[in-house]
C-alpha cells in the first residue's frame, strides 16, 4: 500500500493495555480533529484502515513497539483538482431517517 502517493502518513496507535472502548473513542476525536486541522490549512486527508492492514511491516517501517496496539493511518497532503476519488461524494440517508427530534 502506497497510502495514495500521498507526502505524509500519519500513524495513530495505543498502548496495547489500555481499554480498547476508550482508545477507540480517544482514537476517533483525535482522526477527525486532525483532518479538521488539515483542511483549514488547506490539506486533504484520508482515515484507513487499510494502511495499518499490515501492522507487523508498519512496526518495522515507523518503529513502533508490540506493546503498541497499531490503529489507523491518516494520508496527509493536497488533493488532485479533478481526481474521481475527490469528486466521488456517497449517497447519504436524509436526516430525518436518522434523527429523532424530541421537545
Amino acid at each position: 500500500l502506497r497510502f495514495f502517493e500521498a507526502p505524509a502518513v500519519i500513524i495513530l496507535y495505543t498502548d496495547a493495555q489500555l481499554d480498547p472502548a476508550r482508545s477507540q473513542f480517544d482514537l476517533g476525536s483525535l482522526s477527525q480533529t486532525i483532518a479538521l486541522a488539515a483542511l483549514k490549512h488547506g490539506l486533504g486527508t484520508c482515515l484507513s484502515l487499510a494502511g495499518v492492514g499490515y501492522p507487523d511491516a508498519v512496526r518495522e517501517i515507523v518503529g513502533i513497539d508490540k506493546s503498541k496496539k497499531i490503529a489507523l493511518a491518516i494520508t496527509l497532503g493536497y488533493a488532485v483538482p479533478g481526481a474521481p476519488v475527490n469528486e466521488y461524494e456517497s449517497p447519504r440517508a436524509p436526516l430525518a431517517e436518522l434523527v429523532l427530534w424530541r421537545d
